[in-house]
């Protein structure tokens, strides 16, 4: 189920574009890694020689980093320099802690990389912990102070590690021995405590101005390839093994390959850089061309001949947030399809359920399946319970029975009932469905004998949806076959259904030069519901026994996206997964009849649970107002993103329904609860309907 568990993560507020920044300020970042992420530590320890005075505040750059920006995004302060491996004391407080030093290589390197003393980029550096990626998160996860550990981590602190550029730099050529430092230290943070980490992938190091038009301009790029694919396979199974873990890996190397593609082919047009390598007029970077900090026009891809710009900085972090969305976004679109899904299921579960009853009575033949309490719910959504109409209002001698339904949209009731039903009633649209949705079905059953029925029923539906930031659309048809065993007291059924959709939608990224994302989902759910029923005692006040059991299988056949130039285009994959559930518990019931109609009271109490909620208590619960995932439902930290609001191991269903009815009115009101593992849901529902 890895699916549900990676449905429980999410990043903060600020990465999703959302209001309540404030809600995510308590949020450390720790930031791991080179000059890309060192935001003074080597400008500390050498006492302003490096970075020196040409550069910003002690940064590689001549302007905040990439983690500066997501520091001050989620910590909402700037990037907080200390010491890193120097000092042994930090302050713990809510701001970012910065352990990155210019030079860092991943860890340990190979044999035949020269780290002697004016040797190779960074020489002897290399072999000094603050210079090690994989020391410092070491030494981050084993800090002491006076015993107890220099860091309070909390859930929902995050990390950032930017490793592997200078390994090439300083001639390593072993992809799997950089990736492997990378994953150690990784492994690191997370055993520190730190569950959530943005890794950023190496650009083309051959394409830097340094190395730009050299012999080793091709091999430094096709190991930086090799590197960045190897760094996904790693971050995605180191995931695997982690499920309550989330690794980002944000694609820089693409970022700057279209911004130089960009600036080659578009003068620039769509990112704005335009200077971007050596030429003959320019050496390709800032300092080289004597433009220090604010000198250094937005042009400017490169502030020396290794180290992006600030803005480029910018736009690095820009990206990080728009694939953390797109990752949260991935793992909630089929959370938000299934909403419809999870509806037709519970509609349709509603119907079978309405002719099992008629059925084991000798009800049949044709008729017309209507709601019995359209209502509005005292939380703003709404529902329906099914009964059926009768021809003629007996039992047909017909064992074949034809019906049909249509919800969620006001109905041609006297089109409809012209060949059903002598009754026209007035229909109301059911809140669940938002405007311009619908769902209708037609169905036929055949009662082969008193003890043995079997049938068919086929629906359609249109959604249209606005959840977890998309504006969605959802087409969905869903085939039923359902049979029943009437032995005695007992009711044996069995259901089999198989619900096809199709999603497109579309969403924003946070990208300010590809705001808005499109894509589409192909979806399979196939589900099995076993259900029995035995009645008790049957007398004034009736008590049945109810079980259920359901079975359900999810496959994702396409989940494409366009529209980011494939920054975070995700591939077309098939993911498949499986959702458990069951429910065990007691109905009773009493009708009081008068000369003019009867009143019911029934009241139901089970014990629920469910493996995975993708599917989940709603596929044993026909009560889809205690699922419905809230559209607005804010995706931060400390409020996770499950496959609904309710996702839980096991919990207590109870639901009690009064009624009045004659042949002209129906009446009824109708609570139901549910108390799960991780809080209480209930819903009130008062409706009413008259025939004329």
């Amino acid at each position: 189920m890895r699916l549900s568990r990676r449905c429980q993560l999410a990043l903060s507020a600020c990465f999703l574009g959302l209001s309540g920044l404030s809600n995510a300020a308590a949020q450390a970042v720790y930031s791991f890694g080179d000059s890309l992420s060192d935001s003074g530590n080597v400008n500390d320890l050498s006492v302003g020689l490096f970075a020196g005075s040409d550069y910003f505040e002690g940064r590689f750059s001549n302007f905040y980093l990439w983690s500066d920006y997501l520091t001050a995004l989620s910590a909402g302060v700037e990037q907080r320099r200390n010491q890193g491996l120097v000092g042994p004391f930090f302050e713990v407080t809510a701001d970012g802690y910065n352990f990155a030093h210019g030079g860092s290589v991943s860890g340990p390197l190979g044999p035949g990389v020269n780290t002697s003393l004016f040797g190779g980029d960074l020489g002897f550096l290399s072999t000094l912990p603050a210079f090690r990626v994989t020391d410092q998160a070491e030494h981050f996860r084993d800090t002491r102070v006076f015993g107890q550990r220099a860091f309070t981590i909390n859930p929902d602190d995050f990390a950032t590690i930017s490793a592997g550029g200078n390994d090439y730099f300083n001639g390593e050529t072993d992809v799997n021995l950089v990736v492997g430092n990378i994953t150690s230290a990784v492994s690191a943070i997370h055993e520190a405590g730190v569950r959530y980490m943005i890794v950023l992938d190496v650009p083309n190091v051959g394409d830097v101005p340094r190395r730009f038009g050299t012999q080793e301009a091709d091999t430094l790029n096709a190991l930086s390839a090799d590197h960045n694919a190897a760094l996904r396979t790693a971050m995605a199974d180191f995931e695997a093994d982690n499920p309550l873990s989330l690794v980002v890996v944000a694609p820089a190397a693409r970022l700057f390959e279209l911004i130089i593609d960009d600036a080659q082919s578009n003068a620039g047009g769509l990112f704005g850089f335009t200077n971007v390598s050596p030429t003959g007029n320019s050496t390709g970077n800032c300092l080289g061309d004597g433009l220090t900090l604010s000198a250094c026009p937005d042009t400017y891809l490169f502030y020396d001949d290794i180290h992006p710009t600030g803005r480029a900085h910018a736009l690095m972090a820009e990206l990080t947030i728009a694939t953390v969305r797109a990752r949260i976004a991935g793992e909630a679109e089929p959370l938000s399809q299934t909403q419809g899904t999870n509806q037709m299921a519970a509609s349709d579960g509603g119907v079978v359920a309405s002719r099992l009853a008629a059925l084991r009575l000798g009800l049949t033949g044709s008729g017309r399946l209507h709601d019995r309490a359209v209502h509005v719910g005292a939380d703003g959504f709404g529902g329906a319970s099914l009964g059926l109409d009768r021809l003629g209002g007996h039992a047909s001698a017909t064992p074949l029975s034809i019906y049909g339904r249509i919800e969620g949209q006001p109905l041609d009731v006297a089109r409809l009932d012209s060949f059903v039903s002598n009754y026209h009633d007035l229909v109301t649209a059911d809140l669940s469905f938002s405007p311009g949705e619908g769902l209708s079905s037609v169905g036929a059953d055949m009662l082969w004998s008193p003890k043995l029925a079997t049938g068919m029923l086929v629906s359609r539906a249109r959604f249209d949806r606005d959840a977890f930031g998309f504006q969605q659309e959802n087409e969905a048809e869903s085939y039923a076959v359902y049979a029943a065993s009437f032995q005695g007291p007992a009711t044996f059924s069995l259901t089999t259904r198989h619900t096809l959709s199709t999603q497109t939608y579309r969403r924003p990224t946070g990208l300010s030069y590809a705001p808005i994302q499109s894509g589409a989902i192909d979806m399979q759910n196939s589900q099995t519901i076993a259900h029995m029923a035995y009645d008790l005692y049957n007398g004034p006040i009736s008590l049945t026994a109810l079980g259920k059991v359901t079975h359900a299988n999810v496959v994702i056949d396409r989940a494409a996206e366009t529209g980011t130039l494939g920054l975070i285009d995700r591939p077309a994959e098939r993911t498949e997964f499986t959702s458990r559930a069951h429910y065990i518990g007691i109905q009773s019931s009493f009708t009081a009849p008068y000369t003019k109609g009867s009143t019911r009271i029934t009241f139901d109490i089970a014990r629920i649970g469910a493996s995975d909620n993708v599917v989940g208590l709603a596929s044993v619960i026909d009560e889809l107002d205690l699922f419905r995932i809230e559209n607005d439902r804010p995706l931060i930290f400390g409020d996770r993103l499950s496959t609904s609001p309710w996702e839980a191991q096991g919990g207590t269903f109870v639901a009690a329904q009064v009624g009045y009815q004659n042949d002209r009115l129906t009446i009824s009101a109708r609570t139901a609860l549910t108390a799960t593992d991780i809080g209480t849901r209930s819903v009130a529902k008062l409706g009413a309907q008259w025939r004329f």
